[in-house]
């Protein structure tokens, strides 16, 4: 199989990182690539470090945008760039096993001999330090979605792999249900022709716009792997995105999950087998468990922010979610709440 790959990167001040992830990239023992490099206006010494690769190998493609563009608005103008027949976003600090392309070729092959040709794979990834050290694997029994996916017999055994698979409306179905990302961030290969069918990730959420675009995946494709093994390495460190969401405040995030419930197309509900409804008490349920995950931690001010934001958003539907009722009475005083975590952790 001749199929190319764009390794689509998009870089804001990681001159510390960056130059690793390229030679991550070109140290594949799959060779049929392209590197697309979007910088977004970094203040370090990024677009030099870029420039000295571009200017060694043709097959890296770099810009670098005149202004800071946002997140999401410089993931778009990377794979703006793209040419690839198959694409996969690595964030400019993250890390690619040597033979993380040779096994995604391996999948699609044996995907193809299925007759699964409309499709998105991702894996497993390992943890590391801002250092380079490890941390943990994230596998399929960390995560909520694949770890009571059984083995895919055929799949696994044509790539002597560990291999999940599923069909894309029960994936939707958990996704929306569980408000979850699918998906990897810098794990995941797609059809540069699905991108383009779903608009890209249109740069509107502030805080988690791969969701809002693996979900749009999910209504134009029909089945997802999960390879369990590591074939990427997932940076953590403190000014990474995952990082300052974690220290952002709950609003931001829960804006963007706002507009993943208002927004879901007709489409995605009739595949995943939803209503309207029930999905408007999902985001309740979901924030609410937030809620009192807050008061649990005696983070009261926050606890009372998220509360009245989802309260205001669905006020119906808060008024006969039960998750709601507990984060009412938990916000009442420091004991209440204390009674109420225990009562419900029983």
């Amino acid at each position: 199989m001749d199929t190319k790959f764009s390794i689509c990167i998009p870089n804001y001040n990681y001159a510390q990182y960056i130059g690793e992830t390229i030679e991550s990239v070109l140290k594949q023992t799959y060779q049929n690539f392209e590197i697309c490099i979007a910088d977004n206006a970094s203040t370090d010494n990024s677009w030099q470090i870029i420039e000295s690769y571009a200017n060694k190998d043709n097959r890296i493609n770099a810009v670098k945008n005149k202004k800071n563009v946002g997140f999401a608005g410089n993931l778009d103008k990377v794979a703006s760039l793209a040419k690839g027949e198959w694409m996969i976003m690595l964030s400019s600090d993250d890390v690619m096993y040597p033979k993380a392309l040779e096994k995604y070729i391996e999948i699609i092959e044996a995907a193809e001999t299925q007759q699964f040709y409309s499709l998105v794979i991702t894996s497993t990834f390992e943890k590391i330090d801002a250092e380079g050290k490890f941390l943990a694997y994230l596998d399929a029994d960390g995560s909520s979605i694949w770890k009571t996916v059984i083995k895919h017999p055929v799949l696994s055994n044509l790539t002597a792999t560990d291999i999940r698979l599923l069909p894309n409306n029960d994936l939707l179905h958990s996704c929306l249900l569980k408000f979850n990302n699918p998906y990897n961030f810098a794990a995941t290969a797609y059809k540069r022709s699905h991108y383009e069918a779903v608009g890209g990730y249109e740069g509107s959420r502030m805080m988690n716009p791969d969701k809002w675009f693996h979900w749009k995946l999910l209504e134009h494709t029909e089945h997802s792997v999960f390879v369990n093994v590591p074939l990427f390495k997932y940076r953590w460190h403190q000014t990474n995105q995952t990082a300052q969401l974690a220290t952002s405040g709950a609003l931001k995030f829960w804006m963007d999950e706002y507009r993943n419930c208002f927004e879901t197309t007709q489409q995605m509900l009739e595949k995943s087998k939803l209503t309207k409804s029930e999905l408007e008490q999902a985001f309740i349920t979901n924030g609410m468990k937030y809620v009192l995950l807050h008061i649990k931690n005696k983070e009261f001010k926050d606890a009372k922010r998220l509360y009245n934001f989802l309260k205001a958003a669905y006020p119906d539907t808060a008024k006969t979610n039960r998750f709601a009722k507990y984060g009412k009475i938990g916000l009442m005083s420091a004991p209440i709440s204390a009674l109420l975590i225990n009562k419900l952790a029983k």
